[in-house]
């Protein structure tokens, strides 16, 4: 009993500090409240709660905040929120049975409105197949929090706080099978108070991957639906220029003179990665064929190993035979002025001005 009372009292603590929350995860059981009813399912983390980043602590979501200020100074904001849901007759693992009757219990932290029965509450369960259980509940105990009773940073140190329990029960039917949702619905009962200038308040919150009845069937995974196949596109073709060989072991083209300009130039300074040396070298942004070929290269403008195009093929030069010279027979004629002779050879030789061909 006194190792209950002590961990009734660290929960109470607790609750005083709206930034600290247990990390455990949703479901049943869930964080210190699985300690002080072991043997029961405890739902203290809705769908709705958020996990701070980085971490694994969740937060309650709120269902009204309120600060406490003094001189205009902000000193400490309080919350209203659900501390848990007690399935007092259902077992850790969430498992019902059929036609069970099961007693639920639900507690409110309350820090801004703390009064009895400032808030309303109903639920529903909803099964896999579609079966419907409303719930009814009722505030049936309202506790006050003294000042003073929370940390002095606090905003039940400066304020009355308080804790509301609301119960109910309901029946689980004989058609019920598979998973099911808890929803509950809580709103602000403007009947508790006669100040008007307090503003409605509805929220929504649903407790699911818990409660189940029979064996839980698997959800089937749906069968990925076939991506199509994009249709492959065209590799740009590269320009290319036919050059014909005349002695390579010595042709040097300037690639900014080349066909290729508007292309190549926007690379320079490059670096080139040949893929068939022995046909080509690149050297002073020159292209010295070797061979009769395709001179395949990669461009790489920052020199990084980082390859732009990524294209394996960025610039071909087709590199064909040397076509068969055509031999042009020169001829020799004399030409005489007076009595000097002179010799003129040429493909068409013609005499000097004042010389006669003899």
């Amino acid at each position: 009993m006194f190792m209950k009372r002590a961990l009734l009292a660290l929960v109470l603590l607790l609750s005083f500090f709206p930034n600290v929350t247990i990390a455990n995860a949703s479901g049943c059981p869930s964080s210190i409240w699985a300690n002080l009813y072991p043997a029961e399912c405890i739902l203290e983390y809705s769908d709705e709660a958020r996990t701070i980043s980085g971490t694994s602590i969740k937060i309650q979501p709120d269902l009204l905040s309120c600060d406490d200020t003094f001189a205009g100074l902000k000193l400490s904001t309080g919350y209203d929120r659900i501390s848990y849901l007690r399935l007092k007759s259902v077992p850790v693992t969430g498992e019902l049975t059929k036609n069970q009757v099961v007693n639920l219990e639900l507690s409110l932290s309350e820090n801004c409105r703390a009064w009895a029965k400032s808030y309303l509450a109903s639920g529903e369960l909803v099964f896999q197949d579609g079966t419907k259980v409303p719930i009814n509940l009722s505030e049936t105990n309202f506790r006050y929090r003294e000042k003073l009773t929370g940390s002095y940073d606090s905003y039940c140190f400066t304020n009355i706080c308080g804790t509301a329990t609301l119960t109910g029960s309901f029946q689980i039917p004989n058609s019920a099978q598979g998973a099911a949702i808890l929803y509950l619905s809580v709103s602000y009962n403007q009947a508790s108070s006669s100040i008007t200038q307090f503003s409605p308040i509805s929220a929504q919150y649903k407790y699911s991957g818990v409660l189940f009845v029979g064996t839980l069937t698997p959800t089937p995974v749906a069968t990925p639906t076939p991506v199509a196949t994009p249709t492959p596109v065209a590799t740009p073709t590269r320009k290319s220029q036919n050059i014909t060989l005349v002695s390579p072991q010595d042709i040097r083209l300037d690639a900014r003179q080349f066909p290729l300009t508007a292309f190549v130039s926007s690379y320079l300074p490059m670096t080139i990665d040949l893929l068939t040396p022995n046909v080509c070298n690149f050297a002073n942004g020159n292209f010295t064929l070797l061979s009769v070929g395709t001179c395949k290269s990669r461009l790489n403008q920052a020199g990084d190993g980082t390859w732009e195009p990524a294209s394996p093929v960025d610039i071909v030069f087709e590199v064909l035979p040397a076509r068969a010279q055509t031999v042009v027979k020169k001829t020799t004629i004399t030409c005489i002025k007076g009595k000097v002779t002179k010799k003129v050879t040429a493909v068409k030789p013609v005499c000097p001005a004042g010389y006669k061909k003899k």
